[in-house]
C-alpha cells in the first residue's frame, strides 16, 4: 500500500542530488541570484532615514526588486519544482527547463497568479494570529507544483492542493524543521554547504509532491482536473 513518508522524501532528494549533482548546484545559484538581487541597497535603505524612498536611485531599485520578486522569480521557482519533479521520474535534469514558465502566456500569468494568490491566503492567515498562516501555508503547498506540473489554473491548483493535503499537511512542517536543519548545517560548512542542502530540500519536496499525488486514487485525482 502506498504511503506519504518523510524517510522516502529524504532519500529521493539525496538520489537526484547524487546523480545531477552539478545541475542541481546551478539551478540554486540561479535562484539564490533572484533572491539576492537588489538587496544589498534596497534591505539597508531603511536606515538611510525617513525621506531614503523619496531618492530616485533606491525608488528605483525597489522597483526593480518588486518586478523581480512578483513577475519573475515565481517563474524561475516553478520551473525549477518541475526540473526536479523530471529527476525524480527518470526523466534527466534540463537546466533549461526552470524557463519553462515562460513557455505560454498562459501559463506565465497562471503562476504569477497562484502564487500571488497563495502569499495572499497566507498573509492573511498570519493576521489572524500566526497559526491560521502556516495551516494555509502547509494546505496549499502543492499549488506551484499543480500549476506547471498538471496545467491547472489559480484556483483550480489551489483548492487541488487544499484537498491533497488534507490528511498531509502536518508532514510539511516536519519537513520544515529538516530543512531549516540541512540549511543550518549547509551555513556551517563554509557557507557553499548551502547550495547542495537546498538542492536536498528542494528533491525532497518534489518527492513529497509526487508521494502525495500517487496515494490517492485516479477516480478523486480527476475530480480535481489531475490527471494521474
Amino acid at each position: 500500500m502506498l504511503a506519504v513518508t518523510i524517510p522516502r522524501a529524504i532519500d529521493d532528494g539525496l538520489r537526484i542530488l547524487k546523480a545531477y549533482f552539478w545541475p542541481c548546484i546551478l539551478i540554486v545559484i540561479i535562484l539564490s541570484i533572484l533572491d539576492s538581487f537588489g538587496q544589498g541597497s534596497v534591505m539597508r535603505s531603511g536606515f538611510y532615514g525617513p525621506g531614503w524612498w523619496m531618492d530616485q536611485e533606491h525608488s528605483t531599485n525597489g522597483f526593480l526588486v518588486f518586478i523581480i520578486a512578483i513577475l519573475i522569480k515565481p517563474v524561475f521557482a516553478a520551473g525549477s519544482n518541475l526540473v526536479f519533479l523530471q529527476a525524480l521520474r527518470g526523466d534527466g535534469m534540463e537546466v533549461k527547463d526552470v524557463l519553462r514558465g515562460f513557455d505560454s502566456r498562459e501559463l506565465y500569468i497562471d503562476i504569477i497568479l497562484a502564487n500571488l494568490l497563495v502569499w495572499v491566503c497566507i498573509i492573511l492567515g498570519f493576521i489572524c494570529l500566526i497559526l491560521p498562516g502556516i495551516y494555509i501555508a502547509c494546505r496549499s503547498i502543492l499549488t506551484p507544483y499543480l500549476v506547471i506540473d498538471k496545467g491547472l489554473g489559480p484556483r483550480e491548483a489551489f483548492n487541488a492542493s487544499w484537498e491533497l493535503m488534507r490528511d498531509f499537511w502536518f508532514n510539511v512542517i516536519w519537513l520544515g524543521f529538516i530543512a531549516a536543519g540541512m540549511c543550518l548545517v549547509g551555513l556551517l560548512l563554509l557557507f557553499v554547504g548551502i547550495f547542495p542542502a537546498v538542492a536536498w530540500i528542494k528533491g525532497m519536496f518534489a518527492s513529497f509532491y509526487q508521494q502525495v499525488i500517487d496515494v490517492h486514487d485516479e477516480e478523486f485525482l480527476r475530480s480535481l482536473d489531475i490527471e494521474p
